[in-house]
């Protein structure tokens, strides 16, 4: 396709809250996206399910580029039916070893209301 290029990919992580409290603390995490580079711009969108320990969920969209990114909050189960709102995110790579698949840390500034 030229120089645009497309990959679709999964990742997964755990999600904490600084303050230790719920909600968005000690959550899984699993997130399908797209990934589409054209020349130097590259975009990834996808969607984002955050579960707890009791197995409410968390559903979220997201729009990134290499620096940083913003979920939108769409809903959820349980304890989070109805949330709303959004979160802001960076990227801090960690050095894994050689071969091992690449990990980030991905910081978010979260703004959210439940109903």
């Amino acid at each position: 396709m030229g120089d645009r290029t497309v990959a679709i990919y999964e990742s997964t992580g755990i999600t904490r809250n600084d303050a230790g409290e719920a909600p968005f603390n000690d959550m899984g995490t699993r997130c399908i996206g797209m990934r589409e580079a054209n020349g130097n711009e590259v975009v990834n969108r996808g969607s984002c399910i955050d579960t707890d320990k009791d197995g409410d969920q968390v559903f979220s969209t997201y729009e990134a580029n290499a620096k940083s990114g913003r979920h939108v909050f769409v809903g959820g189960t349980g304890k989070y039916q109805g949330l709303s709102g959004s979160a802001d995110y960076t990227f801090q790579p960690v050095k894994v070893p050689e071969g091992a698949r690449p990990m980030t840390i991905v910081p978010h500034k979260a703004t959210w209301k439940l109903p």
